[in-house]
C-alpha cells in the first residue's frame, strides 16, 4: 500500500488490471493540474479500452490516499442512468472487497447502493445525469459515459443542467473528470469541453491512423491504440458485426451527426408512409427525377440510384432505389438507361466531377 500511494501504475496493476500506454496518458492528464483553479479533464475514448476502469481506479486512489482542505476526499459520480451509477459504484466496492488490504477501508455501518463510505471519512456518491444536486461542493466530480443516444434528455436540457447545477458545485482546488464517447456535434462534450481552453481534453481512436491505413494499407501499416489486447482483427470483426456507422462512432470516436444530415432521422420517421410501396415504373402524372452516385471502385462502396417524384402540391416522394457494389460501369450505364425509360425519360442528376464524367460517355454510346 505504501508504494501504491505514490505510484498509480503500480496500484492499477496491483488491482489486477492491464496497463497500456494510453492508460498512462490518461492518468497523466488526471494528475497534472498545471495551476488550474479547477482541474477540468475531458477524455474521449473508444469503447472497450478501459476508460471507465481507469477513471474508477483514479477515484479509488484519491479516496484512499488524498485529502482535500485537510478533510477526507469526497466525490460525486454521474452516469447515464441510476442503474449504471449503481453498477459503477459496485465495481469500486468489488475492487476493495477482493483485496484484504482495501476491504478494511469499507465502512460497514454507512453507505448504500448509491453511496460508498470509507473508514477514513472519504465517500463517493453516485447518481444519474440530470439529477438535481444543490449545496454540494465535493473535492471531485466524475462523469462516466453520461451521454446515451437512447436517453430522454436532449442536448439543450443536458447543457443547461451542466451549467446551472454541476458547474456551481466546483470551487477552487476541486477537479472534474469526464470520460465518454461522442454522440453528436452539439453534445455536452463538444459544446462545453473539447473546444474550451479551461479544459484539458483529448480524443483517442481505437485505430490511430484509420484514414491513412484505409486509403493505403501497404504504405501505412495499421496502428492500434491497444495492439496487445484490441488488435486489428478484433476491431474489424466488431466493425462487421455492428456496422460501419456505429463502429465509427463507438471505436473511432467520430461523430456521425444526424443533425448535420440533409434529411435528419427524426424528419424521415415523421414522414414515413407505412402503407406506401416502391414503384417499379411511372404510375403518377408527376415529375420524376433520378439521382445517381457511382462507386469509386470495385469492392470499395456502393453505386446508388434513387428515384423521387414531386406531386402537384410540391411534396417530394421517395419512389425507388437501386444499389450494388462490384458492378462494372458499363453495366451500371445499362441499368441507368433502363430506369430512365421506365420512369418516362426522367432527367438524371449526378455530380459533375472526376470519374462521374466517364458515365456521360458510356450513356452517350
Amino acid at each position: 500500500m505504501a508504494r501504491s500511494k505514490n505510484d498509480i501504475e503500480y496500484f492499477y496493476r496491483w488491482l489486477g488490471y492491464t496497463w497500456g500506454d494510453h492508460i498512462g496518458e490518461w492518468m497523466d492528464m488526471y494528475g497534472e493540474r498545471k495551476g488550474a483553479q479547477v482541474h477540468r479533464v475531458c477524455i474521449i475514448a473508444p469503447r472497450d479500452h478501459s476508460k471507465s476502469t481507469t477513471l474508477r481506479v483514479k477515484l479509488l486512489h484519491q479516496c484512499l490516499f488524498e485529502r482535500w482542505r485537510n478533510k477526507p476526499f469526497t466525490i460525486w459520480l454521474f452516469s447515464a442512468s441510476k442503474d449504471l451509477a449503481v453498477r459503477r459504484l459496485e465495481e469500486i466496492r468489488e475492487d476493495m472487497k477482493r483485496h484484504p488490504e482495501l476491504s478494511r477501508y469499507l465502512d460497514p455501518r454507512r453507505g448504500n447502493k448509491l453511496e460508498l463510505r470509507f473508514t477514513n471519512g472519504a465517500w463517493i456518491r453516485a447518481t444519474s445525469v440530470g439529477s438535481a444536486i444543490r449545496g454540494e461542493h465535493p473535492a471531485a466530480i466524475a462523469f462516466d459515459d453520461v451521454l446515451d443516444d437512447m436517453g430522454d434528455l436532449n442536448p439543450g436540457v443536458t447543457r443547461e443542467w451542466f451549467r446551472k447545477k454541476v458547474t456551481p458545485m466546483l470551487s477552487p482546488g476541486t477537479s472534474i473528470y469526464v470520460v465518454g464517447t461522442p454522440m453528436s456535434m452539439n453534445d455536452l462534450y463538444h459544446t462545453e469541453m473539447l473546444e474550451n481552453d479551461a479544459w484539458k481534453s483529448g480524443t483517442w481512436s481505437a485505430i490511430t491512423n484509420w484514414d491513412e491505413w484505409k486509403q493505403d494499407p501497404e504504405s501505412h501499416p495499421v496502428q492500434e491504440l491497444w495492439p496487445e489486447y484490441r488488435p486489428i482483427d478484433f476491431l474489424l470483426e466488431q466493425k462487421q458485426a455492428m456496422g460501419e456507422l456505429s463502429f465509427i462512432q463507438e471505436y473511432l470516436c467520430r461523430v456521425v451527426d444526424d443533425e448535420a444530415a440533409v434529411y435528419p432521422r427524426m424528419l424521415v420517421r415523421k414522414n414515413l408512409n407505412m402503407d406506401g410501396i416502391l414503384e417499379v415504373e411511372k404510375i403518377h402524372d408527376s415529375r420524376y427525377v433520378i439521382g445517381f452516385d457511382p462507386a469509386q471502385g470495385l469492392g470499395k462502396d456502393y453505386s446508388v440510384i434513387v428515384v423521387v417524384r414531386q406531386d402537384s402540391d410540391g411534396f417530394v416522394h421517395f419512389v425507388n432505389m437501386w444499389r450494388r457494389n462490384d458492378f462494372p460501369p458499363d453495366r451500371q450505364a445499362d441499368v441507368l438507361i433502363e430506369m430512365i425509360k421506365r420512369y418516362g425519360n426522367a432527367p438524371l442528376a449526378a455530380e459533375d466531377v472526376g470519374f462521374q464524367q466517364m458515365y456521360e460517355s458510356l450513356l452517350a454510346q
